[in-house]
C-alpha cells in the first residue's frame, strides 16, 4: 500500500492500514515533512510588512466591519459622498 499523505500539502502520515505496522521511517515522517512545510510557508507573505506584486489582492466585497479592507471603488464612492455633502 502507498504511504498515506495529508490532502493539502501531501505530508507523509504513519501507515496504520495494518495492526502489525511497526516500522516508522523518521526521514519520511519528520525530515521530508519539515521540508514540505518550509517550502509551503516560504511562498506566503509575512504577516508584518507583506509585499504583493503582480495583479495584487482581489477583495470579494465592500467592507462590512471597521477593520476590513476596502476596495478602491468603495473608497472613491465614500469620498464622492463626502464631497457631495461638504459645506
Amino acid at each position: 500500500m502507498a504511504t498515506p499523505t495529508t490532502p493539502n500539502l501531501g505530508l507523509n502520515k504513519v501507515d496504520r492500514s495494518s495492526p502489525t505496522t511497526t516500522y516508522v521511517n523518521l526521514k519520511t515522517l519528520i525530515d521530508d515533512n519539515m521540508d514540505a512545510l518550509d517550502a509551503a510557508v516560504a511562498g506566503k507573505a509575512p504577516k508584518n510588512n507583506p509585499v504583493f506584486t503582480g495583479s495584487g489582492v482581489m477583495l470579494p466585497a465592500d467592507p462590512t466591519a471597521a477593520m476590513h479592507a476596502a476596495t478602491k471603488q468603495w473608497v472613491e464612492a465614500q469620498v464622492a459622498l463626502a464631497k457631495k455633502y461638504a459645506p
